[in-house]
């Protein structure tokens, strides 16, 4: 196993116990999900040998082995109950960083894999953006929920829209619009979206110490949620097919804050 070429050190393959195979949440995916408990699911329905790839493995110093890619195969095993053993490609010498970024490497050239599941193993491997990324975070007290649902008022998947901000502009102008947004809906799931969170920024930076928060969280408390902003962006472009989305957002946005303004 220890043999090396220009491509690092040669993996091994072998037949692993599944008692001795280690999941490690810190960069995978949560199979808890329904897109995963389904595609386990579909697993166990049609398992056959003859369909069944090698998990990738990494050695672990306790004896057991860090299944870098088929975590799902793994947990769809194990609802069997009548397998032992599975076949594993055993790549040595992986720091819990190097299995990340293993990881990444090998769904990426697979099927693409969702946003926050990306920054999660980057956090894992220590990319210094992501690590950024998640100390901002946790100074605004928001929480990317990993399993892909905003159970919490402050639970956000628009790592995109947040990772380009704060690449752009001062984290102010994000950490604002986090606060606005959970003082209009202080007790709805899933409103830190990336369309209100691009559309509160942008107004901060165009009206900067003019813009009166006490009268933005009113107008963001007018609509029902903040899907309600989108929804109506889409009929202000549908009608003016020269907007963009963004901008469309943006007018809905800004028109309901004027008749705020005015005491409409």
């Amino acid at each position: 196993m220890e043999n090396e070429n220009k491509y690092g050190l040669i993996p091994d393959m072998d037949w692993i116990a599944i008692d001795k195979l280690v999941i490690d949440l810190s960069y995978q995916r949560d199979t808890s999900s329904r897109r995963s408990q389904a595609n386990i699911a579909k697993i166990v329905k049609n398992f056959s040998w003859a369909k069944l790839t090698p998990l990738t493995v990494g050695v672990l110093d306790n004896g057991t082995y860090a299944v870098i890619d088929g975590s799902h195969r793994v947990s769809a095993v194990k609802q069997l109950g009548d397998i032992d053993k599975l076949p594993c490609w055993i790549v040595p010498n992986l720091t819990t960083a190097s299995q990340a970024d293993s990881f990444l490497g090998i769904n990426k050239m697979r099927n693409p894999v969702n946003t926050w599941s990306i920054f999660k193993a980057k956090l894992a491997r220590g990319d210094k953006r992501a690590v950024d990324i998640e100390a901002f975070l946790n100074a605004c007290n928001i929480e990317v929920p990993y399993n892909g649902y905003c159970s919490k008022p402050n639970h956000t998947l628009a790592i995109a829209a947040i990772a380009d901000h704060l690449a752009r502009h001062n984290d102010i102008y994000l950490k604002e619009a986090f606060a606005l947004i959970l003082k209009a809906w202080p007790n709805k799931t899933a409103q830190l979206k990336k369309d209100i969170l691009n559309t509160l920024v942008t107004f901060k930076i165009r009206n900067g110490a003019k813009a009166k928060d006490g009268e933005i969280v009113k107008t963001l408390a007018s609509f029902d949620n903040a899907n309600q902003i989108t929804a109506k962006a889409k009929e202000l472009k549908a009608l003016d097919s020269s907007l963009s989305a963004s901008m469309a957002h943006y007018k809905v946005f800004l028109s309901r804050l004027k008749d705020v303004h005015n005491g409409k």
